[in-house]
């Protein structure tokens, strides 16, 4: 079993992003698509790097990913799409990274 599997099976991920803010409630669809779409590209050329799963809460939505350096993508690539605040926590020991982006729009 690949590693990307394992983390699946297990519910271990390696990054988690949460974005929160203005935009999620007006622009979920669009910022969905967008992060849906880069995990297309990263998985193309890096196919462990994948989305585990995606929660959608009432102002935020939560993306578990099989590498930490996909959730940082999808970090700045919201970020860089729709400005707002971007900051993460990498646990070196653990080898995990939280991202948050937030927005005030």
């Amino acid at each position: 079993m690949c590693e990307a599997c394992r983390r699946i099976k297990d519910q271990y991920p390696a990054g988690q992003v949460t974005l929160k803010g203005g935009a999620i409630k007006g622009r979920k669809t669009e910022i969905l698509n967008l992060v849906r779409n880069l995990e297309k590209l990263e998985s193309a050329e890096h196919p462990l790097h994948r989305i585990m799963k995606i929660e959608e809460r009432p102002h935020r939505v939560v993306i578990s990913t099989t590498d930490l350096h996909l959730a940082r993508r999808i970090g700045e690539a919201v970020c860089h799409a729709h400005k707002g605040r971007l900051d993460w926590d990498y646990n070196k020991e653990a080898c995990y990274v939280r991202v948050n982006w937030t927005s005030d729009y």
